[in-house]
């Protein structure tokens, strides 16, 4: 990475969550957070479908799909 790039993620303190909905889990901005998030977490684990969100969105043949629009756009 060059200078200008990392100049320019410099005051972001963060991971980046580029994939995600409801079905993914819980996520949090701040540290206080984490104990709240992570007991709601835990107590609806049972109810995330993180698979059916990457099949849905991330899938090879969803990820051609959407190249194939991409191509055809240009």
């Amino acid at each position: 990475m060059s200078q200008e790039e990392d100049a320019n993620y410099k005051d972001i303190p963060c991971t980046n969550i580029s994939y995600w909905d409801e079905r993914c889990g819980e996520f949090f901005e701040e540290k206080d957070n984490f104990e709240k998030t992570y007991n709601n977490f835990i107590n609806k684990i049972d109810i995330y479908k993180p698979r059916e969100y990457i099949l849905e969105n991330l899938s090879p043949k969803k990820c051609g799909e959407n190249f194939i629009k991409l191509i055809n756009n240009i």
